[in-house]
């Protein structure tokens, strides 16, 4: 499911892109990886923001483009 998003917002990518960016998106929400870095001193605001900068560039989307969504 998360390959076909990533797909279908980069339009044409080049082979293995998608799946590589699904695996490594999904990756990062591992709880171990989560609780190793909260144990370090970062805040969830902090991983919630370098996670969603993450996604973006996963599908192409700019860190200008980026300030246009809303946050919910």
């Amino acid at each position: 499911m998360t390959a076909g998003f990533i797909e279908e917002g980069m339009g044409s990518p080049p082979e293995g892109v998608v799946l590589y960016n699904a695996h490594t998106l999904l990756a990062a929400l591992h709880i171990d990886l989560i609780e190793n870095m909260l144990a370090n001193g970062l805040s969830l605001d902090t991983i919630r923001e370098a996670q969603a900068r993450r996604a973006y560039m996963a599908v192409g989307i700019t860190e200008t483009d980026n300030k246009t969504f809303v946050r919910t």
